[in-house]
């Protein structure tokens, strides 16, 4: 289970949504990450890996190991060790398999005080929304029982301000509807708070997958794992670009 979860750490696609959540929310804790589990920099590290995955990427201004005269390494056999460079020990897997699981319990927490800071920003805006509607309903209703005219009179301008708050009544009913149900498709805020709701789910089971891996020692599903929460940031970072909160 050691070596199968060394391997896959090492060809991990891509993080980097956890890991700018965690630089912006706990870059302390990152640090103390990465200093206890070095291997973990590759999970957190800006950077893109390029090329098939267990690829190393050539260094600037140096060939790649088949440019310089080596042959590169069979399927199914590590590349052998550079002279004076010493291969790892057997027991060095386990502690990248624990940080691993101390990854996604870091970043899950991370990750529902993000969804939470961000799902209120969005219903906040759903309630202004809905509080326009309702006074323009309201401005609507007056307006059509003909309480403006009564209290105005009927003489000429009267009934140009009765018109006026009317027209202003339907203007804010059609600007609400627009900005909760179609302004920027996906993006409105209807549809982000559906698609907030959905990540708080997923992060509720990603979670509890935590808590079972760690009771029942199952390192192999903690990658898993890492993918679901790094989806869920990812959406989260989507969201808070569209609502002006920094990412």
């Amino acid at each position: 289970m050691v070596d199968s979860i060394s391997t896959s750490f090492e060809t991990t696609n891509d993080f980097t949504a956890i890991g700018d959540a965690l630089r912006r929310r706990k870059p302390e804790a990152v640090k103390v990450l990465e200093q206890q589990f070095p291997a973990l920099q590759r999970v957190l590290e800006r950077k893109r890996i390029l090329g098939r995955p267990g690829q190393a990427a050539p260094v600037d201004g140096q060939a790649a190991p088949e440019a310089a005269g080596q042959a590169a390494p069979a399927p199914g056999r590590a590349a052998p060790a550079a002279a004076g460079q010493a291969a790892p020990a057997p027991g060095q897997a386990a502690p990248a398999a624990t940080g691993l699981l101390e990854l996604a319990e870091i970043s899950s927490a991370e990750a529902r005080s993000d969804l939470d800071e961000v799902l209120q920003k969005v219903t906040a805006r759903a309630r202004t929304l809905a509080q326009l509607r309702l006074v323009s309903g309201v401005i609507s209703t007056i307006t059509t029982a003909g309480l403006i005219a009564l209290l105005l009179g009927t003489n000429r301008e009267a009934q140009v301000v009765a018109a006026i708050i009317g027209f202003l009544s339907s203007v804010l009913a059609l600007v609400s509807s627009y900005l909760e149900d179609f302004s920027g498709g996906d993006g409105s805020t209807r549809k982000l708070r559906e698609s907030l709701i959905e990540q708080v789910k997923a992060l509720a089971d990603a979670r509890g997958r935590i808590k079972l891996a760690r009771a029942t020692s199952n390192d192999g599903e903690v990658l898993s794992i890492l993918q679901v929460i790094n989806g869920i940031l990812g959406e989260v970072q989507r969201v808070r670009a569209l609502v002006g909160l920094p990412i």
